[in-house]
Parts: structure tokens; C-alpha cells; sequence
């Protein structure tokens, strides 16, 4: 289902977003300390993508359920702490949940 979800995200930001700077499965939250497999334990949105001054951060679900609601709010409280968007630490971060009609 992650792969068709993916997929949905990715047309819908081509359809409607066509000129944002655009990230796919890019980690947020801080890197951890030392080394070994930490850093997978950062997690991944579908998609980020800067338009406007404005960081949109969107995750697809097939099945709408709160659970992805709670994983937004986390991926933005994630965002600011993420060294690799030290340019998009200040702008404004919109949430997006979308999903299918059911």
C-alpha cells in the first residue's frame, strides 16, 4: 500500500505543484549522535516541498486514519531541527494529509 500511496503523492504534487522545490523521502529530525544505524530512526514524510516561503509537508494514505494526522504534527515538530533544511528552518510549515474519496 506504501508504494501506491507514494505514488498518489507524487502525481498530485506534479498535477498541482509543478514548479516547487520538491524533496521525496527525505529524512526530518536531528542526526543522532555517534554511529551505527541511528539515523534510520529519523523519520520520512512522503513529500516536503517549498513554495511560495512556505514548507508544505504531505503525507498520502490510501485509508484516511487519524494515526497519519499524529504523524504530521510530527514531522513538522521534527522539521527545524533537521540540518539538511538549515535554509527552510524559519519559514512556515503547512500540513497536508491527503487521501482517496471513500
Amino acid at each position: 500500500m506504501a508504494q501506491l500511496e507514494g505514488r498518489f503523492v507524487n502525481e498530485w504534487t506534479r498535477k498541482f505543484h509543478p514548479k516547487a522545490l520538491v524533496y521525496g523521502k527525505m529524512r526530518v529530525g536531528p542526526l543522532p549522535e555517534g554511529d551505527g544505524l541511528a539515523g534510520v530512526l529519523r523519520k520520512y514524510p512522503d513529500k516536503i516541498f517549498i513554495e511560495d516561503g512556505t514548507v508544505h509537508i504531505v503525507e498520502g494514505k490510501v485509508k484516511p486514519s487519524s494515526e497519519a494526522i499524529g504523524q504530521l504534527k510530527l514531522y513538522a515538530d521534527l522539521f527545524p531541527l533537521t540540518p539538511e533544511f538549515f535554509f527552510a528552518a524559519g519559514l512556515p510549515i503547512k500540513k497536508l494529509l491527503l487521501t482517496t474519496r471513500e
